[in-house]
């Protein structure tokens, strides 16, 4: 199992889906708290980095920074499965949600300025929490795992 930290962004450009199946218009935490109330069992995320590195069993840890008010992780989720597209060029992971530790994390979020001290530059698409076994244990312990 690794670890992966995944930047969101109001200004991605992506959307969440909820679990009735409703769209929001942007990734930034107010949308992401609307969409943890009631989270997607079916939630596909798309990769543009280390998408032959992320496997199934693996942890996403999402995280909000300096243009999202720094809030740090607020979320996990496990990867249930990994999708490359070729011919479209698209990689996708599906994730089941760790409903009850992002609502941990959601209270209280491991701070952006504590991920900064492993990572300078965390808003860089999906990048490796391994080599930081520190931050993960932080993380580990806030979301109560």
């Amino acid at each position: 199992m690794s670890d992966w930290l995944y930047p969101l962004s109001a200004t991605s450009g992506r959307e969440f889906h909820d679990a009735t199946g409703h769209r929001y218009t942007n990734t930034g935490f107010t949308s992401f708290t609307k969409m943890m109330a009631k989270p997607a069992k079916d939630d596909w995320w798309y990769l543009a980095t280390n998408y032959r590195n992320v496997k199934p069993g693996d942890r996403i840890w999402c995280y909000y920074g300096a243009a999202d008010g720094d809030l740090g992780v607020v979320g996990l989720a496990l990867v249930h499965d990994v999708m490359h597209d070729e011919s479209a060029g698209t990689h996708d992971i599906h994730l089941d949600w760790q409903v009850t530790a992002t609502r941990r994390l959601m209270k209280g979020p491991v701070a952006a300025t504590d991920v900064r001290k492993f990572i300078a530059r965390p808003r860089a698409a999906v990048q490796a929490l391994d080599p930081h076994p520190t931050l993960v244990r932080q993380l580990l312990k806030a979301a109560g795992i």
